[in-house]
């Protein structure tokens, strides 16, 4: 059991236990013998300074190289467990896009927003991206670049807080590395285009290859006071969307009328899908893909949750339509089967004609829901503009209907040949 005075060292004044921890590195550098009373000393005044550097270790996060998404989730996983250390974060910045492995796994919007409520005091987060100003000037575009569905959940928070006091496009001087002074970043006022997209493989080089004052390829948002408002509760689940209309939207973003998300980014887009139904839109843009969160969609545009402005759906499908070829009808597959060989591991594939060409990336698509989504938008008036992505669809059907029908036919064609051959023995 410590010592009394021992315990006393943690209420001590910062001036005196720097003069004290002076003194014990003093003693030990001198060789003093007996080594047992600066190791009582050392343990609590450990702590003590910890506690006073904790708060200087947490207060400016800064996420950069390679690993940045692995030390994102070691940080929301240290806050989401100690919830005090959130109050000490008052700026959280990536450099670039999130740049990581595929296969390696991502904080959950459970987990992320366990730690946004947590970061009571954060003043400012930067994401890569940028900022373009329309042709009016009126407004401007905001892209974000986000490979991992870590940086569409950040994103989604940004968007749920509603006290925003600025987006600006930083800027930064060769060859200083260091973001220019607040004077020289110019804020944004409105936003009316949002747009997502992988970070494009030339991306850093473009930015840091350019010469004199340049854009740094980052976007600050900063915070008057960081607190996730009552769209959190509408999308903190994949599932249910809240049909209440009294949300506070924050100015810069009350006018944004088009999202865009494009190639993969729109696979891990159902948190932000849900808490876009709370903006005014009137199109929204997708990336049909090898996984689509069609559970938002159809919320888009399904009563009581219908979106009350969208008035454009456009489903991009950058995979090959396919052809419908002869269909299965109108053949005599006696004669094809007979030349198969009984070898081939799809036999049906291989007796399907030539002529048909197969649709790439759509089989593991929500078909039926997707026929859905396109009813019930036309049902509400909302035009969906998916002409390659629905006529995929349609060869698929039509795919699936006559390899259905051929197999019942190799089926058949199997047994007669079995009886046939039995009735030739039996005449032999």
């Amino acid at each position: 059991m410590q010592s009394p005075h021992i315990d006393c060292l943690s209420r001590l004044p910062n001036e005196l236990l720097c003069e004290i921890f002076e003194d014990v590195l003093t003693d030990r550098d001198q060789g003093q013998q007996d080594w047992r009373r600066p190791q009582k000393v050392f343990t609590p005044l450990s702590k003590r300074f910890l506690d006073i550097q904790r708060q200087f270790l947490y207060r400016y996060v800064k996420f950069s190289g390679w690993h940045q998404t692995q030390s994102f989730q070691l940080l929301v996983r240290t806050v989401v467990q100690r919830p005090s250390i959130g109050a000490f974060i008052l700026s959280l910045h990536f450099t670039w896009a999130s740049f990581a492995y595929p296969n390696q796994p991502c904080s959950t919007s459970e987990e992320v927003g366990a730690f946004f409520r947590a970061v009571v005091n954060l003043q400012n987060l930067t994401l890569g991206g940028s900022l373009t100003p329309r042709i009016d000037h009126d407004s401007h575009k905001l892209v974000i670049y986000a490979d991992r569905v870590d940086t569409i959940l950040l994103l989604t928070s940004i968007l749920e807080n509603s006290n925003i006091a600025s987006a600006c496009e930083l800027r930064e001087d060769v060859p200083c590395h260091f973001i220019t002074p607040p004077t020289q970043i110019i804020p944004v006022v409105e936003i009316s285009d949002l747009s997502i997209l992988p970070c494009p493989p030339n991306h850093l080089k473009y930015y840091r290859q350019r010469s004199g004052p340049r854009k740094a390829g980052l976007i600050m948002f900063n915070f008057t006071d960081f607190q996730l408002s009552s769209l959190t509760s509408a999308s903190g689940s994949s599932h249910k969307t809240s049909t209440s209309t009294s949300v506070k939207v924050n100015p810069i973003f009350s006018r944004l009328e088009s999202a865009s998300l494009e190639d993969t980014t729109s696979e891990s887009a159902q948190s932000l899908l849900v808490t876009l139904k709370h903006f005014p839109l009137h199109q929204l843009t997708l990336s049909i893909t090898n996984k689509v969160p069609i559970a938002p969609l159809l919320a888009l545009v399904s009563a009581p949750t219908a979106h009350s402005t969208l008035r454009k759906l456009d489903l991009e499908f950058g995979g090959t339509e396919g052809n419908i070829g002869t269909r299965v009808v109108d053949q005599n597959f006696d004669g094809i089967f007979s030349r198969l060989d009984l070898a081939t591991e799809d036999i049906v594939r291989a007796a399907l004609p030539s002529d048909w060409i197969y649709p790439q990336h759509l089989p593991d698509l929500p078909v039926d829901d997707l026929l859905l989504l396109r009813a019930r938008a036309e049902g509400i008036e909302v035009e969906v503009k998916g002409t390659r992505l629905f006529r995929a669809i349609e060869v698929q059907q039509a795919l699936d209907e006559d390899t259905a029908i051929l197999e019942e036919r190799w089926e058949q064609w199997q047994k007669d040949s079995k009886k046939s051959r039995k009735s030739r023995k039996q005449r032999r």
